[in-house]
């Protein structure tokens, strides 16, 4: 009797393996066909949690669940690039897959050119960080840093413009700021988060003149352009955009040009404004150095 009960219990034991593998398989399935829906969608973050359920239920990922998954961080790290590090380690798990060699060449070609993008925007982002480094080493404002730390380095400096503007460190807050003048025109600026210098910025120039066409502006902002290029040895692609506000009644268009250099947290970016309002046309231009993330998750 207990041989009858053991063979029994074996033979459902035996049977159970394939029934459950058969059902690991088919959520898989179902995990990644959810995973294609929610891509097409443009719900990235959804698309990806359902890639991870789909390679947790095979045990491992194939070439097929990997190209999706390296489609979808890429977009993903467009608006945040934290997701470049896991988006490189997909790029290798696919090279190492076992199906990879006979997966769909089109989009094995697809693969390929992601990765030597990649390996472009390292290189580059290398050499942007050296760039931006020796930029913070001359303005004494590394963004991140501590504002005690700041102030000790710049203590001449902030204590006449808590002077000049009847204010202190300490009423200056955490999220406060500083703006630097030299002969009655703004120089540089400082922003803080959370005691931390979020931002930092340096002023070109800026004329409350200007005529419709910008000829000042226009003719003085390619030679700052230039400077920067030269710095960083490459000129990144322009971005402009077209706002409109109200004041007093009266409304007012600001064209804004930006060029951007980025290096991880961290992105050096040159803005020329130009505002147009009732019989008012004026401009300026800064290079702005930052760690903000909503202002970094825009550039392109």
């Amino acid at each position: 009797m207990k041989g009858k009960i053991f063979s029994l219990f074996l033979l459902c034991f035996v049977l159970a393996g394939p029934v459950s593998a058969q059902s690991s398989a088919v959520e898989a399935k179902a995990a990644y066909l959810l995973a294609e829906e929610s891509y097409g969608k443009g719900e990235m973050r959804t698309a990806l949690q359902y890639l991870e359920d789909a390679t947790s239920k095979l045990g491992t990922a194939n070439a097929k669940v990997l190209y999706l998954k390296i489609m979808t961080l890429k977009e993903l790290a467009v608006t945040d690039t934290g997701f470049n590090s896991k988006l490189d380690k997909a790029l290798a798990e696919f090279e190492k897959a076992p199906d990879a060699e006979s997966f769909n060449e089109e989009k094995v070609l697809e693969i390929v050119k992601i990765k030597l993008q990649r390996k472009r925007q390292l290189s580059a982002a290398s050499e942007n960080q050296k760039v931006i480094e020796a930029f913070e080493q001359r303005t004494h404002f590394p963004v991140g840093a501590s504002f005690d730390s700041i102030y000790l380095a710049n203590k001449e400096r902030l204590d006449a413009y808590f002077k000049r503007s009847y204010t202190s460190k300490e009423r200056m807050g955490a999220d406060g700021f500083a703006i630097f003048m030299e002969e009655n025109k703004v120089t540089e600026a400082i922003y803080l988060s959370g005691s931390r210098i979020k931002s930092y910025v340096k002023f070109h120039f800026s004329y409350g003149d200007e005529n419709s066409s910008f000829s000042k502006s226009n003719a003085e902002f390619p030679a700052v352009l230039r400077t920067y290029t030269d710095l960083f040895g490459s000129t990144p692609v322009e971005q402009s955009k077209t706002t409109q506000s109200v004041t007093a009644g009266q409304t007012y268009t600001t064209v804004t040009r930006q060029y951007a250099w980025r290096a991880g947290s961290k992105a050096l970016i040159l803005y020329l404004l130009q505002i147009t309002g009732p019989d008012y046309h004026a401009s300026s231009c800064n290079i702005t150095l930052t760690n903000d993330p909503k202002t970094i998750s825009e550039i392109r």
